[in-house]
């Protein structure tokens, strides 16, 4: 059997959410909020620790979740694209030298990626260590995805708003896909918002948030 390997996740959720036209990450999402949702699912999947990068808005979203068992960081360059917040999380893995073996990658706006799926990666990546584990999309390959802390240097040096995605599609070689099973819709608008939560976002369910 695989060791058990240590996993920290980073949690992207610094976008100023134009297209929604509010602050999508406080969004109402069963008990809780959207971003309160997606922490509790990292929380269930059991990684080792969690980093959450803030951005626009950050003092009402940091508010809300302060007294959650998190790290919240700040990307002062939000601005300049989401690679930017992945910067400044693995710069501060790598500054406070952090102990992992494995880090995973995650946004605040896929509510429907839930902790059963967070936990099927990190799984295979406890399997084969070395790669890259990530999302399968129709025509690339994406977040959510665990990386081997050998590419904490390559994460570093990323730009742009295309995030891990440039990275993880140009390892190919090194990559292990995974079908998400039709949950990687984003919350960007208030109509997918209405929609999705309409029959997803209202149930009740068990978490471990308190």
């Amino acid at each position: 059997m695989s060791k058990t390997k240590k996993i920290i996740s980073v949690i992207l959720a610094a976008g100023e959410a134009r297209r929604m036209g509010k602050t999508k990450q406080l969004l109402p999402w069963g008990t809780h909020t959207l971003i309160e949702h997606v922490i509790d699912q990292h929380l269930q999947a059991k990684v080792s620790e969690i980093y959450i990068v803030l951005g626009a808005d950050l003092e009402k979203i940091k508010k809300q979740i302060k007294n959650l068992p998190i790290n919240i960081l700040e990307n002062h360059d939000w601005k300049l694209g989401l690679s930017t917040s992945i910067v400044t999380a693995v710069h501060h893995i790598a500054k406070e030298k952090v102990e992992a073996d494995g880090i995973l990658i995650a946004l605040a706006d896929q509510p429907l990626l839930e902790a059963d799926y967070l936990k099927a990666l990190i799984q295979i990546f406890n399997e084969n260590p070395e790669k890259i584990v990530a999302t399968a999309y129709e025509k690339k390959c994406g977040v959510p995805a665990v990386f081997p802390i050998s590419y904490l240097n390559n994460l570093q040096h990323l730009s742009g708003d295309k995030g891990a995605s440039q990275l993880i599609n140009a390892e190919k070689s090194n990559m292990i896909a995974i079908n998400s099973g039709g949950k990687t819709t984003d919350i960007d608008t208030p109509e997918i918002y209405h929609q999705v939560y309409r029959i997803f976002g209202s149930v009740e369910k068990k978490q471990t948030l308190s």
